[in-house]
């Protein structure tokens, strides 16, 4: 089995004019000692140039929170968080622009964000369809609306709002 360490190297270079940035990380195979660099991309997948041992690689990404949002406190390297709606992995400590490397968890394409444009994962919440919740959304609070599964929206009226840009959700329940 390999094991990678953390070191990360920014490495860019230009097609056709257009800057490209690569993700270089130091790669150290536990069964032969062998040393090598490769791209982060395909880290996790590549065999041992040295023994042609595989990775058996069972990421756990801590998640971002709310309450350490809260606080005042950047995400760490290796830490799952949210941007532009989508779930990216830090990949390196922010810059001195306050700038994060990020990488797409589903796609794998790097990106730079400001720390302003990350936020917390959201914690699953199991929704029921045709319910009625209330919620926040896109700087309004406690709106009611009833939720559908099919869109993942709230529809209020003849507006609707995403299920992504919903937060503080609650299931409206009656009480007698």
């Amino acid at each position: 089995m390999c094991i990678y360490n953390v070191l990360l190297y920014l490495s860019s270079f230009k097609i056709n004019g257009v800057r490209v940035m690569n993700t270089i990380t130091d790669c150290t195979c536990d069964y032969c000692g062998h040393d090598w660099k490769c791209e982060l991309s395909v880290s996790q997948s590549m065999a041992c140039p040295g023994c042609g041992d595989r990775p058996d690689i069972k990421p756990s990404k801590p998640a971002y929170t709310q309450a350490m949002a809260d606080n005042g406190e950047l995400p760490l390297v290796g830490m799952e968080v949210m941007s532009i709606g989508v779930n990216k992995i830090v990949r390196l400590p922010p810059d001195t622009n306050r700038r994060f490397l990020l990488e797409s968890v589903v796609m794998g394409i790097y990106d730079l964000a400001l720390i302003e444009g990350i936020s917390a994962i959201k914690p699953p919440i199991e929704l029921i369809d045709g319910k009625a919740y209330q919620f926040d959304a896109l700087d309004r609070k406690e709106l009611v609306a009833i939720y559908f599964e099919g869109t993942e929206r709230f529809m209020r009226g003849a507006g609707y709002f995403n299920l992504k840009d919903c937060t503080n959700i609650q299931l409206l329940e009656v009480k007698s």
